[in-house]
């Protein structure tokens, strides 16, 4: 769709429209300068949805597990994944 740098830059504007569609969520979105260029840029980024967090705590067992995947594409990282387990012992998404 663009260069990946472009991609990365529209992250802030998906974290005001959580904020405004998903009213109660959490979201941190963290950037690094680059004293040398003067260049901000991305370092991690924290969503966990109001909803989900309302059910997990409503109606899932209070286990919490962490999936981790290692990112080998052009941009280099690790995506890691909070999880607990619902009434079926199912696996549900947390952050």
């Amino acid at each position: 769709m663009g260069s990946y740098i472009e991609e990365y830059g529209k992250l802030w504007d998906y974290v005001e429209e959580i904020k405004t569609s998903n009213l109660g969520s959490t979201i941190i979105l963290k950037s690094c300068v680059d004293n040398s260029n003067k260049i901000n840029y991305f370092a991690r980024f924290y969503v966990c949805f109001d909803t989900l967090r309302k059910r997990w705590l409503g109606g899932c067992k209070k286990i919490l597990g962490i999936d981790g995947y290692f990112l080998k594409g052009i941009c280099k990282g690790i995506l890691l994944v909070a999880v607990g387990r619902n009434g079926n012992n199912q696996m549900f998404p947390i952050a």
